[in-house]
């Protein structure tokens, strides 16, 4: 007779996905992804007006909750700088939670709301942040690379048919998609532009990076965004003054010339890019007159804020819970003051206080200091996200990106990831060669060993 133990047999070895086929379901879930947030507004409740669950929340919810695991499992891949970069954004998302418990203020300017509308944002803000790192993590550095590729690729394809179905509804006439409004597009179609250049540096699919680069920088002279043609002009100087530390600087002059007359051409066709060319606003100005006499009513307002959401609620004009004049502004005590802050920036400072706008300053001059010590290394890669990152920092100056347009948020935070956050165990991309979106790998050729 057996004996007990000879009537069970050990377990059998657990089966988990291997790690290729998880890195390929998510670079080329990517393409579509980005492909959708370019052609579907999911900013919409789903429960109709008033309230701020939405499609986009929920979709950056699911991807960090299929992420997380390994996001976790691989959080030693993400670099020094990264984690600096990171954890300031986190203490900048924590602080502007606490501020929100902050006592109500009698002040005429202050908007008293529900909370949920000063939280939402900041929450979303960073599943945003913590979805785009999952993916890049799961994917790994070499596939991250090639599926932005296509993913850029999907967003300039898309975008002329998001615009002409704008157009045709009569919602706008500037270039417009659901991934952004007109004025905050030109960021995402820069982003695209750099991972175009990047990949024609460094020879990969050179001709057809450098059309698509080309077109990406005509769309985002297209929308005529001001903010856009100085993020623009700062990505050229950028670029130049890499190239000439680099011995290169002749090529990129002579690129410089045939983008000024791109950016002439693209402005007499376009008629709204015309007015790139008049960089005065005034409603923004009084926006930002008004909000110093917010922060001259108190020593402890210039500290540590007013609170978040307490005088741009934007969530809650977006959603209709608070009505909004066509010009999108609201008279106040202090002067006139637009629905939301049109700048990272002064939303730090004048909500948050001089806390969270230390948090947000750490965390900008880091990406620098690492853009610029990446500079002394020999070659070329990722330089040319690079330096559009850097030069996307002006145009946090004139509108609320990161806290807010969510969509654009993620491509920014894809690229800096991809090329700025993480280490890349799997070694240098030289070591083999790839088909499209790293599904199989050719191992490189190995020298005979010597006896």
């Amino acid at each position: 007779m057996a004996t007990p133990s000879a009537q069970f047999t050990a377990p059998g070895p657990r089966h988990v996905m291997p790690r290729h086929v998880i890195q390929s379901l998510c670079a080329w879930g990517l393409v579509p992804l980005l492909a959708t947030l370019t052609l579907f507004d999911l900013r919409r409740d789903i429960h109709g007006e008033h309230g701020v669950l939405s499609l986009e929340l929920l979709l950056y919810g699911a991807i960090t909750c299929l992420t997380l695991p390994i996001l976790w499992r691989r959080r030693h891949d993400v670099n020094g700088p990264a984690r600096v970069l990171l954890a300031s954004f986190a203490l900048f998302i924590a602080w502007g939670l606490g501020t929100i418990v902050r006592p109500w203020t009698d002040a005429a300017w202050a908007l008293h709301v529900e909370p949920r509308y000063r939280a939402v944002p900041l929450l979303q803000a960073a599943l945003v942040c913590s979805a785009a790192w999952g993916l890049v993590l799961a994917m790994g550095r070499r596939r991250s690379i090639e599926a932005l590729w296509w993913g850029a690729v999907s967003i300039i394809v898309c975008t002329p048919f998001a615009w002409w179905r704008a157009v045709r509804n009569g919602e706008v006439h500037r270039l417009s998609t659901a991934m952004g409004g007109a004025a905050v597009i030109h960021v995402g179609l820069l982003l695209c532009a750099g991972i175009f250049l990047d990949a024609m540096v460094n020879g990969r699919r050179r001709m057809a990076s450098a059309v698509l680069a080309t077109v990406s920088v005509a769309l985002a002279v297209a929308s005529g965004s001001r903010a856009g043609l100085l993020t623009l002009g700062l990505a050229v100087a950028l670029l130049v003054l890499w190239s000439a530390r680099a011995g290169d600087a002749r090529r990129v002059l002579v690129g410089s010339g045939g983008l000024a007359v791109l950016l002439v051409l693209v402005s007499q066709v376009v008629p709204t890019s015309r007015r790139l060319f008049s960089l005065m606003d005034e409603r923004r100005w009084e926006n930002i007159v008004a909000s110093s006499r917010i922060l001259r009513s108190g020593f402890s307002e210039v500290v540590i804020g007013v609170g978040a959401g307490r005088v741009w609620p934007w969530l809650a004009f977006e959603t209709g819970r608070l009505h909004k004049n066509w010009l999108g502004q609201r008279s106040t005590s202090v002067g006139h003051l637009l629905t939301n802050p049109h700048s990272i920036f002064l939303s730090a400072i004048v909500e948050l206080g001089l806390v969270g706008l230390i948090l947000l300053v750490v965390m900008f001059v880091t990406l620098v200091l690492t853009v610029v010590r990446g500079w002394q290394q020999a070659g070329r890669v990722s330089q040319m996200p690079r330096i559009v990152l850097v030069a996307t920092i002006l145009s946090f100056f004139l509108d609320t990106y990161l806290i807010k347009n969510f969509a654009v948020s993620f491509l920014w935070w894809l690229v800096l990831a991809t090329h700025l956050g993480t280490s890349d165990p799997e070694g240098p991309s030289s070591t083999g060669r790839r088909s499209v979106l790293g599904d199989e790998e050719e191992p490189a050729p190995q020298s005979p060993s010597r006896p």
